[in-house]
């Protein structure tokens, strides 16, 4: 009786290992991170506020935009040709959006460079200017936004935007924009890491 039961054990054992494999191979593949949602050409940052182009500032010239989220945390970032302020065309403040939509509600992230102390969010986020990357990075907590986000709701109508800026309210004029086409789904993995 024993012996039967050793048998019957070893018949069934394959069959259990096989179902767990058939089981793990149907795991979904991993999802692959969104990168730069927003692209732009270089050497367009011409605008003046005027009507008129102007030469191109490399500080106010985006390059690419982004942004992520996790449960806590919204971070935006704008890419730049430079973010060193030198040979600035505008030395009395330097302004960067990433505006979206969540539904109807359109979203403006914003940075703000005056020569007194850079604004993250209007006061109610935290970033920084990476050197190496050529960042402009900003974070705000979810908590802090008009709307509400939540995993797997859609942030549409992507845009970045930089200004010549002199103090609150002030603008001097958009130099450049660039709008993206993709949304972002909302902690969607992303090149970018949520509140660096």
């Amino acid at each position: 009786m024993r012996t039967r039961s050793l048998i019957a054990v070893a018949a069934i054992a394959p069959l259990l290992a096989g179902a767990g494999t058939a089981h793990a191979a149907k795991k979904p593949p991993p999802k692959k991170p969104t990168c730069k949602l927003v692209q732009d050409a270089t050497a367009d940052g011409t605008g003046t506020g005027l009507g008129v182009d102007g030469p191109n500032d490399p500080n106010f010239d985006i390059t690419y935009a982004d942004l992520a989220t996790n449960t806590k945390t919204l971070t935006a970032v704008i890419g730049l040709a430079t973010v060193d302020g030198s040979g600035s065309t505008s030395p009395t403040g330097r302004t960067y959006d990433v505006v979206f939509n969540r539904g109807t509600t359109a979203v403006t992230i914003r940075a703000m460079l005056e020569p007194t102390g850079n604004v993250w969010a209007g006061g109610k986020g935290t970033g920084y200017i990476d050197a190496a990357k050529k960042e402009i990075r900003i974070n705000v907590p979810l908590s802090a936004l008009a709307v509400v986000i939540k995993p797997g709701d859609k942030l549409t109508d992507l845009k970045a935007a930089t200004w010549r800026w002199a103090g609150p309210d002030v603008s001097l004029g958009k130099v450049d924009s660039a709008i993206g086409v993709v949304p972002y789904v909302a902690g969607w993995p992303s090149c970018v890491k949520v509140g660096l």
